[in-house]
């Protein structure tokens, strides 16, 4: 009886046992299904493990178990997320100008201060997350605690984004292709190679232009604690506050920082500069053919009397210039009583006059460098100073004479642009008389006359300059003793000249673009050998004969 009772009962004992069980395979997998299934949900931000002093790299959002980071180039990215390992805290942070990027820390931080908030801001999203912005090129620092008061500092450098710089050359200078650029200590270094030095200039002045819209504007000293912490995208119930330096700006602060937390930086912000190590392709040189011609044209009125007598008997000459007789270009007027007897010859003789040149260099320079000459002396200038008491005399130097100066610049399509500089001083003839108490100086006095400008020429063509007149007029008086006195008469026996010299400076310029030669031209001398003693003696040459397959003269 009691086994047939027993039987039912084992029965329904083994299917609840074998239920249970059932449920608790499939609660278990439901749990293996529940632990494993986030494990291969694609993340809703890009996540990369970064080590210190490493650019940030964004891994693929949608690999699972990839073991290396994977870098996904995309435009719309302008946020890059940065997940950090435990301890591990990068030292150095680059970020470009104007882009964002979120640092995912391995602890939590109950505060952050930064430097220079005109270089770079933040937020603190979360405790582990923080929003950092590059807002102008230059240097600048984090500083981060934990909740326990321990500090850690990032030193953040925002540079230049060359990427837009380099899309402004390529727009303007489409055919300079061997440009590089580089960020370095919120500079912009230049190198590589360009066609002439117009467009390294060029390349120099946008750099220059492209640093000025990064910089940040004059008068930006820092914000208040209301106003910063209504800030649009700035986190944070927690209370905040700002900790000044003595300069007045000041540093963002969370959590509650106290004041004396942290010492901001300032406004002492780095000038960026454009460091320049570009080279010229082929850098051409520039030959520039120079004359410096002074043209005088001289009037030289003479007027005078002389008396003749036809016979022979007696001849007097006021004026000894003068000749008997009209010349060519003289007006002659014959005052007397005919052609036997005695009279007055009065002229006028006008002379006009000739042409100079001081100097005719020939400058070779290189493009975009100076080239200069100078063809005259120095003078000494002494220059009393009293200086406690004492007076000490110093000389000052002085050059005179015809000098030039010019710096060409080779342009495209044989063009020329040249910048040129001329000059034409001399000592003049009345000296400088000075007179302190009792002593008397007499220094001299120079008389200058010079030009500059700036042309495009192109090659071989010439430029002209002129105008630089300068006027000397003398006069000098000629007369018979006591004879030249007499009223009215007098005039007969006195002879007036009168010296106009008038004078123009002109310089003539002609630029040549040339190339050195790998071989120096061949010289009418390099052929010759000279006689023998038997040549020279019995037959009377100047010129020897060069023995066969040997050169004349050795180099």
């Amino acid at each position: 009886m009691m086994s047939k009772l027993a039987t039912p009962l084992f029965h329904t004992a083994i299917a609840r046992v074998m239920a249970f069980s059932f449920v608790a395979c499939a609660a278990s997998v439901n749990a293996l299904e529940t632990s494993v299934t986030p494990a291969h949900k694609a993340p809703t931000h890009t996540v990369v493990k970064v080590q210190p002093k490493e650019l940030v790299k964004a891994a693929h959002p949608l690999a699972s178990k990839a073991k290396a980071p994977v870098t996904l180039l995309t435009a719309q990215s302008a946020v890059v997320k940065t997940a950090l390992p435990v301890n591990r805290l990068p030292v150095v942070l680059d970020i470009a100008a104007g882009r964002a990027h979120v640092l995912v820390l391995p602890f939590a931080a109950s505060r952050v201060a930064v430097g220079n908030p005109l270089v770079a801001d933040f937020t603190l999203v979360k405790s582990n997350e923080l929003y950092i912005l590059g807002k102008s090129v230059g240097a600048t620092n984090l500083i981060l605690w934990d909740k326990s008061g321990d500090s850690r500092t990032i030193n953040l450098t925002v540079g230049a984004n060359l990427g837009v710089f380099a899309d402004v050359l390529n727009r303007v200078l489409p055919q300079e292709k061997d440009i590089k650029l580089t960020s370095a200590s919120g500079s912009i270094v230049l190198s590589g190679v360009v066609s002439d030095a117009i467009a390294a200039d060029s390349v120099v002045n946008l750099a220059y232009a492209f640093l000025r819209e990064l910089q940040p504007g004059p008068g930006v000293t820092g914000q208040n604690a209301s106003s910063a912490n209504n800030q649009q995208g700035f986190a944070g119930n927690a209370p905040g506050s700002f900790a000044a330096n003595t300069s007045g700006s000041v540093a963002p602060t969370y959590g509650g920082a106290s004041p004396a937390g942290a010492q901001a930086m300032g406004n002492a912000q780095p000038r960026a500069q454009v460091i320049n190590l570009m080279r010229i392709r082929d850098a051409q040189q520039v030959m520039l053919e120079v004359k410096i011609a002074e043209i005088s044209k001289t009037l030289l009125d003479k007027l005078g009397v002389k008396g003749v007598d036809r016979d022979g008997l007696m001849r007097w000459n006021i004026m000894p210039n003068v000749v008997g007789g009209a010349s060519d270009g003289s007006l002659g007027l014959l005052l007397g009583r005919g052609t036997t007897g005695k009279g007055a010859l009065l002229e006028a003789n006008k002379n006009d006059g000739l042409v100079k040149i001081l100097a005719e260099p020939t400058i070779v320079a290189m493009s975009g460098h100076e080239g200069k000459f100078l063809v005259g002396g120095k003078v000494f200038i002494p220059i009393t100073q009293n200086t406690g008491g004492s007076s000490t005399v110093t000389l000052d130097e002085r050059e005179f004479g015809v000098g030039l100066k010019f710096v060409p610049t080779v342009l495209d399509a044989g063009r020329v642009s040249l910048r040129v500089a001329s000059e034409v001083s001399e000592i003049s003839k009345e000296p400088l008389v000075m007179s302190v108490g009792s002593s008397t100086s007499i220094l001299p006095a120079i008389t200058t006359r010079n030009v500059s400008t700036t042309v495009q020429l192109r090659d071989n063509q010439s430029l002209v300059i002129g105008g630089l007149m300068r006027n000397n007029i003398t006069e000098s008086i000629k007369a018979f003793p006591l004879l030249s006195e007499i009223p009215i008469l007098g005039a007969l026996f006195r002879s007036s000249e009168f010296n106009s010299e008038l004078t123009e400076l002109v310089v003539v310029v002609s630029p040549r673009m040339v190339k050195a030669t790998d071989q120096a031209p061949a010289l009418p001398t390099d052929q010759f050998v000279p006689p023998s003693r038997a040549q020279f003696l019995l037959e009377g040459k100047q010129e020897g004969t060069p023995a066969a397959g040997k050169p004349a003269i050795k180099k």
